[in-house]
């Protein structure tokens, strides 16, 4: 969801800026590149603003400053629905290191390297791999990543898994006919899909082409030297439209992918991935390729950074959502139909049930949320005629962004325009609401943990308050976080000062959290690690200001953060020993400091 203001409409000189108009009066300007990135999945946004103001908005002069069916009014883009702004959105985790069970992997950035670090004892292996690797991504049950190579035209598959045999790590290597800038693997492993993404020019012949690499026994250690070796294996490509923005992922019951749904700017295009083994086993030609099939997208959803999209992986439906436009666009990827709902009002927030059984949308000009109830595939459309909505109505708070709970059961509703200090639970079987109002200040973002009994509520700072007791006026005014025990109602509150908090993760084991806090104008940098039993929280200084953090997979309670260190910086959190250690120079691959 992307919010639109200037933050500073004082007259002054009026500047273009990517289609809108601001104010060049010192304010900060910027769409929130966080709405962006939620909604163009992680892919780069042209109107990025990463320094101390990013998550600010642009200002308007005409409409048609806005993006397609806001308004402007008081120099901001508004919802026509009800006259305020669009939700802000909490960014997505997008963690450039991949932490495995055994292993945290990282780019190295001033080489062309895999660096393979055992968090146990900080040990480093370097892999070189082809030049300028711009982003890796995990091989499900491997300790080992896809890694994407941009000017060397390359997929690389780097394993660490150790066997009897072999204790080094393995690589394999696979040419690719063009470059590329994204990377996308299947949930069972089995493909990885590279392609351009839509806010990037591609090269000369490459517009809305994904190239298909069959990543299933590449860089087994059991079945490769650990040397680098070429692959024999090769790439194949398909045309998919214009403006490639997601990639979404069908699987059958068994999780095998069987299906990949490419979203471009006004298509859909459904690949075959039995099809694509087919083709790389030999038992199928590329000509199969040639009658794709491809779904024209309804106009309202047509528009790149004025829709979000989720899957339903199990299912394979896409649903789209429009940032001004009121329905919900349905794509069948085995009917191969296209179906719109039709709803009440501007739907500010969409999310879908991990297993694929339903879908919520938050209706804030109608007050309501709208459960979509997504039947099985038939072959014949995605909905059973006629489909199934449930509205409920919410009455004690603003429905502007919904966020549903793991196991399904129950789903959070919130909004950054409510001056309420609360925020809703709505059990997903009885419809029973349950409002929790005892937070002190106003809501940012609210994130369920795993577990679905804590809550963890990031707080919007307010620094023009005007409370009477010098105390509750300085809570209002500075940064902070809640945890929320959903079945008390407790609420503990951490105010964090002038610090921002930034990421919050949840540990594998589901105990703990984590929240990495930026100082924008000293060195004051830490990470919190969050006991979501007790709700008490500790904090660990940082030597450099923090850049990604996420959690170790199995059964494990650690996490690791890197900093931004022109050498690279980094640090293993366990929370249960209430240790930080950190490793310093890892991109040096020499030299390094414990």
């Amino acid at each position: 969801m992307v919010s639109l203001r200037c933050l500073d409409p004082t007259p002054g000189l009026m500047i273009a800026l990517a289609g809108c108009f601001c104010c060049f009066s010192g304010a900060a300007c910027g769409v929130d590149a966080r709405d962006l990135e939620s909604a163009t999945g992680g892919a780069a946004n042209p109107w990025e603003d990463d320094g101390p103001d990013a998550g600010s908005t642009l200002g308007c002069v005409l409409d048609q400053d806005c993006p397609s069916g806001l308004v402007c009014r008081s120099s901001q883009c508004l919802s026509p629905d009800d006259f305020r702004p669009p939700e802000i959105e909490a960014p997505p985790v997008t963690a450039k290191p991949i932490g495995t069970r055994a292993h945290l992997f990282a780019l190295g950035r001033t080489s062309d390297h895999v660096l393979i670090i055992d968090p146990t004892d900080l040990t480093i292996i370097p892999v070189p791999v082809p030049a300028e690797p711009v982003q890796m991504a995990p091989l499900a049950g491997r300790e080992a990543v896809a890694v994407l190579s941009h000017e060397g035209r390359a997929l690389s598959v780097v394993d660490a898994t150790e066997t009897e045999t072999e204790t080094e790590p393995s690589l394999a290597i696979v040419p690719l006919p063009r470059r590329a800038s994204a990377l996308s693997i299947s949930p069972d492993g089995r493909f990885a899909a590279v392609y351009v993404p839509e806010s990037i020019s591609p090269d000369d012949g490459a517009e809305g082409l994904v190239a298909f690499v069959r990543t299933e026994g590449l860089g087994l250690s059991s079945s490769s030297s650990s040397s680098s070796s070429s692959s024999s294996a090769s790439a194949l490509e398909v045309a998919a439209g214009y403006r490639i923005t997601n990639i979404f992922y069908q699987t059958d019951p068994g999780g095998r992918a069987r299906r990949a749904i490419i979203l471009s700017k006004d298509e859909a295009t459904v690949v075959d991935l039995d099809l694509v083994d087919a083709v790389f086993s030999g038992t199928s030609t590329v000509t199969a390729f040639e009658d794709l099939g491809r779904l024209p997208l309804p106009e309202a959803f047509a528009d790149v950074i004025g829709r979000e999209a989720v899957g339903a992986q199990s299912s394979g439906l896409v649903l789209l959502r429009s940032f001004a436009t009121p329905g919900l666009a349905v794509i069948d990827p085995v009917g191969m139909t296209i179906e719109v709902l039709d709803l009440p009002s501007v739907a500010t927030d969409l999310d879908i049930a991990p297993d694929g059984r339903f879908a919520a949308l938050a209706l804030r000009g109608a007050g309501q949320v709208a459960l979509v109830h997504l039947s099985p595939l038939s072959g014949s459309g995605p909905l059973s005629p006629p489909a199934t909505i449930t509205y409920v109505p919410i009455t004690d708070a603003l429905p502007g962004q919904v966020e549903i709970a793991s196991d399904g059961r129950a789903l959070a509703v919130f909004s950054t325009e409510d001056d309420r200090e609360r925020f809703l639970m709505l059990d997903l079987e009885t419809y029973a609401v349950r409002v929790y109002d005892r937070l002190q200040k106003k809501i940012r973002q609210v994130t369920l943990a795993p577990t679905s009994t804590t809550a963890v509520v990031i707080h919007a700072p307010e620094p023009d308050s005007t409370v009477a007791d010098p105390y509750e006026r300085a809570v209002d005014q500075a940064e902070g976080y809640s945890m929320v025990d959903l079945g008390s109602g407790s609420t503990q509150l951490k105010r964090t000062g002038t610090l921002v908090p930034e990421t919050l993760v949840f540990s594998a084991s589901s105990k703990f959290g984590a929240i990495t806090l930026r100082d924008p104008t000293g060195s004051n940098h830490r990470v919190e690690s969050i006991n979501l039993g007790t709700l008490i929280t500790r904090s660990f200084l940082l030597g450099a200001p923090p850049e990604f953090a996420d959690a170790f997979r199995g059964n494990d309670d650690r996490f690791w953060i890197t900093e931004t260190h022109v050498a690279g910086r980094l640090g293993i959190l366990d929370p249960t020993t209430n240790t930080l250690r950190t490793l310093t120079g890892y991109q040096l691959n020499a030299e390094i400091e414990r």
